[in-house]
This record gives C-alpha cells, sequence and structure tokens, in this order.
C-alpha cells in the first residue's frame, strides 16, 4: 500500500459513477488529462476523458471480493486485437484503492485477507494484472489451446506443468504455466508458454518467480 494515496470513498449520489471517477482520476490519467464524464453501461461505467473512454467494471472471475474489498478491473473502451490486459483494483470503503499491478498492493491485499484468500486464486490475480504487453491465461490442460497450436507441444516443453499445489512444514506453493497470444517477427500467430512458481511461508506474504519456456505456432 502506497502511503498518502486519497482513500477512496463512495458518494451517495450515484456511488458506482463516482467510484469509477475517482479510480480514473487517481490511477490512469496522464498529464493534462481530465475526466468529463461518466454514465451507467450494464454492471460497467463508462468513464469519458478527453482523451479516451476507459471502462470500469466489477472482476467477473472468482476471487470477486477479498476481505470486503471488492474487485475491479478497468480497460479503454476500444476494440483491440490482442486485447491489451486489463488493471485491477481493490476497493474498500474508506480505505486506499489498491493496484494489483503493484506487487506492494497485491501483497497487502494478502495480509488484509488474513488467510481468506487461497494461494491459487492469488495465483489468478497474480497472472491477471501483473504489467506488460500481452494478456496471459492459465494453462489448466493443454487442449485449452488445442484451438492456436497442438496440445503435445505444450506437454512437450521443457519445464511445463498443469497447477499443482504442495505443502510443507514451514510454506504453500503453487507452480503452473501460462500462455499469452502473440506475433512472430513473420507476423505469425504464436503463443507464448511461461512457468510460474508462486511460495508462502506460514504466516508470511507470497513471493513468485516468472520464467518463459517457449514459443509455439501451429506448425510447430
Amino acid at each position: 500500500m502506497i502511503k498518502g494515496r486519497p482513500r477512496t470513498e463512495m458518494s451517495e449520489d450515484r456511488p458506482e459513477e463516482f467510484l469509477a471517477r475517482r479510480l480514473i482520476e487517481e490511477h490512469m490519467l496522464r498529464a493534462g488529462d481530465r475526466v468529463t464524464g461518466a454514465r451507467i453501461q450494464g454492471p460497467a461505467v463508462v468513464v469519458t476523458t478527453s482523451r479516451w473512454n476507459w471502462l470500469v467494471e466489477p472482476r467477473s472471475r472468482p476471487p470477486t471480493t477479498i476481505a470486503s474489498m471488492r474487485l475491479f478491473e478497468v480497460s479503454m473502451d476500444i476494440v483491440e486485437d490482442p486485447p491489451s490486459p486489463s488493471r485491477g483494483f481493490a476497493i474498500g470503503s474508506g480505505l486506499p484503492a489498491l493496484d494489483l499491478g503493484v506487487p506492494a498492493d497485491l501483497t497487502a491485499l494478502w495480509r488484509r485477507a488474513d488467510g481468506q484468500v487461497r494461494l491459487r486464486e492469488f495465483a489468478e490475480l497474480l497472472v491477471d494484472y501483473q504489467p506488460g504487453e500481452l494478456v496471459s491465461s492459465i494453462i489448466r490442460d493443454p487442449a485449452d489451446v488445442r484451438s492456436l497450436v497442438p496440445p503435445e507441444s505444450v506437454r512437450g516443453l521443457a519445464g511445463y506443468t498443469e497447477p499443482v499445489e504442495s505443502s510443507t512444514a514451514s510454506a504453500d506453493q503453487i507452480a503452473f504455466c501460462t500462455y499469452a497470444v502473440d506475433a512472430d517477427e513473420a507476423d505469425r500467430e504464436v503463443i507464448v508458454v511461461e512457468r510460474w512458481e508462486v511460495r508462502v511461508a506460514h504466516g508470511g506474504v507470497p513471493s513468485w518467480e516468472r520464467r518463459p519456456l517457449g514459443s509455439l505456432s501451429d506448425e510447430t
């Protein structure tokens, strides 16, 4: 949690619009930008600015709340192919917003949860919101990517693993792999596979490592 950050308060008048505007004002605006309006669009709020529009919506995948804090995603309100990663935030009434792409804020959320979030759920947030240009997803089974590459090519990567959790007397750990869609130098579609290991000592906060395993195409 970053000291000195403004607290995100709820307004009694259109609280969802107020919350969305505050998120954009405090975390997404560039120098010279300003918020010009906000409107409800289904479960989301569209926040208009002098540069472009932002979409603020509740996280739809578990976990959606942690320790009485609601989780939200922020993305540009444009169509992109491939899409850019969303930013994730945890919001609690009267509390500073936590930016889930900032390691210190992500571990602050773990501390605040005080055992209410599982390591597997923490890993989901870690993958979804860590900074980068590509949208990554956990591979639960190589069949998940069969429309992109042959599953056997994923299984054949040295270091590949499906999600596996383990525990010792002193720590818990989860290892898993992710994939992201990218393009190679010849502009062919490839998937980039990485291995992650997330570990937390009992009574501590998680630490993690990630390393690339390779890039695959349907010609691999």
